[in-house]
């Protein structure tokens, strides 16, 4: 299954109570970060296509970070033995006792005690991507006023950021990396620029197929729940509200967010719902993004109908309900 990925007092952490590293120093816990790409392909490719050419890249992606990942416990052991070599050359003069230690017990006891060490600054899983997901968007037609003027309103704003909303327009995309730490986006760059390249066929045709495209980065905040697995998220739907924050604290706002999205989890019952900020404005697009995912159609519209219905805090009536923008996505795979 997909991890279930959670920054929020009691959930589940995303690095080692005992690491040492930038973020334990900080008081803080490493961030999960989702890598989001909406992208709209060219009128001439089929639907079919850039499904399969979507769906390669993705899997060489993973495949690619993978590889990294199952390397690098391997790279930190090396460089510890070299270490332990080093160090009992330096202390060999002061181990001849009358008792003759053995030489071999000396050195694999700096092996065990510095691989531990480094374990302790680095995360030895490495920076790799945690999953992949790709959904396709579409405007369902609805009875509910409330919900009707959402979708019109994600509607008017995937335009905005430039991409055809026409009926004869392609379908519009969205692909999400989600890694960890800073590290992780630095790995997820060096995979698709140069492990990958421009020039491999996988990623030049993807470059030749799509039109348009939107960036975006976003540290998660809140999560509550555990993603479909990769078996079962065709045919998935996300619901997924972009809104901006209204005149009020950073801190008050999150935590009115943290408490809605605990109501609505525990009355409706999705299988995975999250909430993302975007990173330093990194990217188009308004700050925050409130994903649900379901399985059961019934669910998601649920969802909407319970926010339409909720009796809110009136900064989150604000901007979830007055000015929020929702995008329904048919979610198509995951690595």
């Amino acid at each position: 299954m997909l991890p279930t990925l959670c920054n929020s007092p009691g959930s589940i952490p995303l690095l080692r109570h005992d690491t040492m590293s930038i973020y334990s120093h900080c008081g803080i816990s490493t961030p999960a970060i989702a890598y989001c790409i909406t992208h709209q392909s060219a009128p001439k490719v089929t639907r079919e296509e850039y499904g399969k050419t979507l769906e390669e890249l993705h899997r060489r992606i993973k495949a690619e970070s993978t590889s990294i990942v199952e390397g690098y416990p391997r790279t930190i052991h090396e460089a510890a033995l070299r270490e332990a070599q080093m160090v009992k050359g330096v202390l060999s003069p002061f181990l001849q006792t009358p008792i003759q230690s053995d030489p071999m017990e000396v050195r694999r006891i700096l092996e065990d005690s510095l691989e531990k060490f480094a374990g302790r600054l680095v995360d030895s899983s490495g920076p790799g991507l945690r999953y992949s997901l790709e959904g396709r968007a579409f405007v369902p037609p609805s009875k509910r006023t409330v919900e009707r003027r959402l979708l019109q309103q994600g509607k008017t704003y995937l335009g905005g950021l430039g991409f055809g909303m026409e009926k004869r327009d392609p379908s519009v995309h969205e692909s999400m990396f989600v890694v960890e730490g800073g590290s992780g986006l630095d790995i997820l760059e060096h995979i698709v620029r140069d492990r990958l390249g421009i020039y491999t066929p996988i990623h030049g045709k993807h470059l030749l197929q799509f039109q348009r495209t939107s960036y975006a980065s976003y540290n998660l905040l809140h999560a509550l729940g555990a993603m479909p697995p990769p078996a079962q998220i065709h045919g998935c739907t996300e619901a997924a509200v972009f809104f901006a924050k209204p005149h009020v604290r950073y801190g008050e706002f999150r935590e009115h967010l943290t408490a809605l999205m605990n109501d609505l989890a525990a009355a409706v019952e999705p299988d995975h719902c999250s909430l993302w900020q975007r990173k330093l404005g990194l990217g188009s697009g308004v700050e925050f993004v409130l994903r649900v995912v379901a399985g059961s159609a019934a669910k998601i519209s649920g969802s909407v109908h319970w926010l339409a219905t909720a009796t809110l805090e009136p900064s989150l009536k604000q901007a979830l309900l007055a000015e929020g923008r929702l995008v329904l996505k048919e979610l198509l795979f995951s690595t």
